[in-house]
C-alpha cells in the first residue's frame, strides 16, 4: 500500500501547487496505511505572517515551505503542508532527543530568516511541537 502512496506521490497526485510538497490529502492517507499499534513522531508546524501583502501570501509561503525541508534530514524526513499556513514533518527512525532537536533547528531557521518580497519585510512567528501519533 505505501507503494502505492508513493507511486501516485510521484505522478503528481498529492501535490500542494504553492509549495511543490505533498498535501493534505496525502497525509490522510499516508495515516490510514500505518499499522495498528505503530507509532510515528511528528513535527506540527504553524507559521504566522505579520506585515504582508496578501498579494505575495503564495511566495512568502512558497519560500517558508524550502527552509523547512532545508531544516530536516532529507530524504528520511517527510515535509507536507496541510494548512494554509500549516505543515507537518513526518519523522523517520528517531528518538525524542534527536526530534527535539530538528524541531529547534526548524524554529530557529524560520525565526532568523529575512523575509523580503518586493522591498518589504515580513515577520515570521513560528509554532513547533513535537508528537507521537498512534494507530
Amino acid at each position: 500500500m505505501c507503494e502505492n502512496l508513493i507511486g501516485e506521490l510521484v505522478k503528481g497526485r498529492y501535490i500542494d501547487p504553492v509549495t511543490r510538497l505533498p498535501n493534505r490529502e496525502f497525509y490522510k492517507k499516508f495515516l490510514d496505511i500505518i499499522n495498528d499499534g505503530e507509532s510515528i513522531k511528528l513535527i506540527e508546524l504553524h507559521v504566522e505572517l505579520k506585515d504582508i501583502d496578501p498579494s505575495v501570501k503564495d511566495i512568502a509561503i512558497s519560500r517558508i515551505a524550502s527552509i523547512v525541508k532545508h531544516s530536516v534530514r532529507v530524504p528520511k524526513d517527510i515535509v507536507i503542508r496541510v494548512g494554509d499556513k500549516d505543515f507537518i514533518v513526518i519523522l523517520g527512525d528517531i528518538d525524542d532527543k534527536l526530534a527535539e532537536m530538528i524541531a529547534k533547528r526548524l524554529k530557529d531557521n524560520l525565526l532568523y530568516f529575512n523575509l523580503n518580497i518586493g522591498g518589504n519585510i515580513i515577520k515570521i512567528v513560528p509554532t513547533v511541537e513535537v508528537k507521537d501519533v498512534k494507530r
